[in-house]
């Protein structure tokens, strides 16, 4: 009998048990972590962490975890898929609708109403939305959108519920950062329980993660080109003692490049 040949999951390669090293590249940034005390990656479930860690505190340390990840997340989809030509949308509902529009699920409809529009529209339309809150009560959306130019009037007829607002990109290497922020007033509503307090499109390219050797190698070239981080940073982590943290920005960076160039 035929043997077949031994084939290696290339996450095995990638992703040892053990590393002092990590490298994130969303677009053109690029987040650099390195270690003191190495990284184990096979780390447990988020419902076994809530089933082993009980109590006030640790549901608090929870908590904040999920906020940073969130974030986290976010801004990296935002910086792997947006640019400068990208728009910050704001979406209210007025008080006139007939419908409930403080109940998420019947203002989601909307929204995905509206999507479909834009869809229609621009077939390559791409958006990350933050849900919130206003103090009356009424749901509103936060988005960043790849949306082409488009008049407000036309945009706020194609929306139909409330005001719209339409800005442009300013700051690319914050762009993340201005949209992400919107997470942390209402992470801990009640009325987000069950619910992600941001959606996204199916379409968006998701960051990579790079561990171990692989993560050097990307470094690498970047000190190659001569490239320096734009933000540096060093904090204790009870599992991980001190962990250097190192952002750098390359315009049309490619980590499987394989020339020196």
């Amino acid at each position: 009998m035929k043997k077949r040949p031994l084939r290696l999951d290339s996450n095995v390669i990638s992703r040892p048990n053990f590393t002092d090293k990590k490298v994130i590249v969303s677009g053109n940034l690029v987040e650099e972590y390195t270690y003191g005390y190495p990284l184990k990656l096979n780390i447990q479930r988020k419902s076994d962490f809530r089933k082993k860690n009980s109590g006030s505190s640790r549901n608090k340390e929870y908590k904040g975890r999920s906020v940073n990840k969130a974030r986290n997340t976010i801004r990296r989809l935002a910086q792997a898929n947006f640019n400068g030509n990208s728009k910050f949308l704001t979406l209210t509902f007025n008080n006139e609708n007939t419908f409930d529009i403080s109940s998420i699920t019947e203002c989601d409809k909307k929204f995905r109403l509206f999507i479909k529009q834009i869809k229609k529209l621009f077939l390559e339309h791409m958006y990350i939305a933050v849900r919130e809150f206003q103090e009356r009560g009424a749901v509103h959306y936060h988005l960043l959108s790849n949306i082409p130019y488009i008049k407000k009037k036309e945009l706020a007829s194609i929306w139909g519920y409330g005001f719209v607002g339409i800005k442009k990109v300013t700051n690319v290497i914050g762009i993340g950062a201005y949209i992400s922020k919107y997470l942390s007033k209402d992470f801990e509503d009640k009325r987000f329980k069950g619910l992600r307090t941001y959606i996204t499109s199916l379409n968006l390219k998701r960051p990579i993660t790079y561990y171990g050797n692989e993560a050097n190698s990307i470094i690498g070239k970047l000190i190659e080109d001569g490239e320096s981080p734009y933000f540096e940073n060093k904090y204790m982590s009870n599992y991980n003692g001190e962990i250097s943290f190192r952002e750098y920005n390359r315009i049309n960076f490619d980590p499987a490049r394989k020339d020196n160039k």
